[in-house]
């Protein structure tokens, strides 16, 4: 079972660093922000390692937000950000997934923020300022290489990525794109990418 184990973490570790290293060419479409979300929720609930006490929330207070991206490389952003705050939340807690426009933004293009907010034990001061470099985790048989490839996907997609936390209160992954506007006849269109 130990030599079984080691080579899945060792698989995970080298998918991790060739995905890192190498850059493919990039299937870029309209893609609904929303849909991106509902995806990513479906597959959080259906993770191993979730809890039916924690709950899984999207908040979508200016409605659907459009961005032009590949889905499949931002929804493994989002994913990994997901699955991250439900294993720091442990057995129970809440994680809100919100996207709207920066404070001042314009609420239908513009840039948009993704937020994903969970009630976990949050994250040393310190350790935000770490945790996008390759190969630092504090997660047991973690690879250190998650954030880092959501930060370099996010950022080939012109936008940025950031951590706000304070022990005990849970963490803010902030990723921040560029947005798209979108007539209201290709909104149906765009909500099938």
């Amino acid at each position: 079972r130990l030599v079984v184990r080691e080579a899945d973490r060792l698989n995970r570790f080298l998918g991790g660093v060739l995905t890192y290293a190498r850059s493919r060419p990039r299937q870029v479409s309209l893609v609904s922000v929303a849909s991106l979300l509902e995806d990513v929720k479906m597959l959080t609930e259906s993770h191993p390692k979730f809890s039916r006490d924690v709950a899984v929330e999207i908040d979508l207070a200016e409605g659907d937000h459009y961005i032009e991206a590949d889905a499949e490389d931002i929804k493994r952003v989002f994913l990994n950000l997901a699955q991250n705050a439900v294993e720091a939340m442990g057995a129970s807690g809440r994680l809100t997934m919100e996207a709207s426009s920066p404070p001042g933004g314009d609420a239908r293009g513009g840039l948009i923020q993704i937020v994903f907010r969970d009630t976990g034990p949050g994250v040393a001061e310190n350790d935000v300022s770490q945790m996008f470099k390759p190969f630092v985790t504090w997660k047991k048989g973690g690879t250190g290489l998650g954030l880092a490839i959501a930060q370099k996907i996010v950022e080939e997609h012109g936008g940025e990525i950031r951590c706000e936390s304070a022990p005990g209160r849970g963490a803010a992954f902030i990723v921040t794109l560029p947005g798209v506007v979108v007539p209201e006849s290709e909104e149906a269109l765009a909500g099938k990418s």
